[in-house]
């Protein structure tokens, strides 16, 4: 099932939502939740689906009936993303009127895909999988992360050392390092394996430019020292080399 399933029946007629509501079962993008709920409690399924695909909380609805949301509570819900969720999670946020001669007032919470990585108050974080809000361990939070693009992956700190790396790539990259010479220094940093099959063949060199103190790849390195040499010599290789 998708969200359509749950639009539809909120787009039905007054008298035909509740029947609706009942029928559809709680998965990925839905969740019902009593209108007795604690804001401080919807924490959890806000952050859990902005941090997978969004999806669609009702407030007012136990054991297949509708229930009124007292007008006292109405504005805490709205607040409930600005005040429990961190960064706030992006809502919005619908009040729909069921019943003729027994009014109630129910409360849809539309919970849009978040841009980063969402957490509770109290710093969890939670994933949406299938009609469960997931809480998820420091290694999962980080893949998550990475998932996201906000951070990278090969700039997490490392518990390795410099023994793990594969000896003939060190001495590879400190060899091509020497032959850099001139104003620059090698620093080498460990970057683990996104696989994790295999801690070997893990290092990777960064060269320190001493005059400006710049970190950059052996490549960016390369074609600076390439271009001091070029202005100190007065020569422009480039052009010589094209006649």
């Amino acid at each position: 099932m998708t969200s359509a399933v749950v639009d539809a029946a909120l787009a039905l007629a007054p008298d035909l939502l509740e029947s609706a509501l009942a029928r559809v079962p709680e998965d990925q993008w839905f969740e019902r939740k009593s209108a007795r709920v604690s804001p401080r409690d919807l924490a959890v399924p806000l952050v859990a689906m902005a941090n997978a695909d969004g999806g669609v909380i009702v407030v007012g609805m136990h054991d297949g009936v509708l229930e009124d949301v007292p007008p006292q509570r109405r504005n805490a819900i709205r607040q409930a993303a600005m005040d429990f969720t961190q960064p706030p999670v992006r809502m919005h946020v619908e009040e729909l009127s069921v019943g003729g001669d027994d009014p109630r007032t129910v409360m849809v919470l539309r919970v849009e895909p978040g841009e980063t990585v969402h957490h509770t108050h109290k710093g969890d974080c939670y994933l949406r999988i299938g009609d469960e809000s997931r809480k998820l361990t420091a290694a999962q939070e980080r893949e998550l992360v990475y998932d996201r693009g906000a951070a990278q992956y090969e700039a997490s700190p490392t518990t390795l050392g410099i023994d793990d790396l594969d000896p003939q790539s060190v001495e590879h990259f400190d060899r091509v390092a020497a032959l850099l010479g001139g104003g620059f220094g090698c620093r080498r940093s460990v970057r683990r394996s996104r696989v994790g099959a295999s801690f070997r063949h893990l290092g990777e060199l960064r060269i320190r430019d001493r005059s400006d103190d710049d970190v950059m790849t052996l490549s960016d390195a390369a074609q600076r020292r390439h271009e001091r040499v070029q202005h100190h010599s007065g020569v422009d290789w480039s052009h010589q080399h094209h006649q």
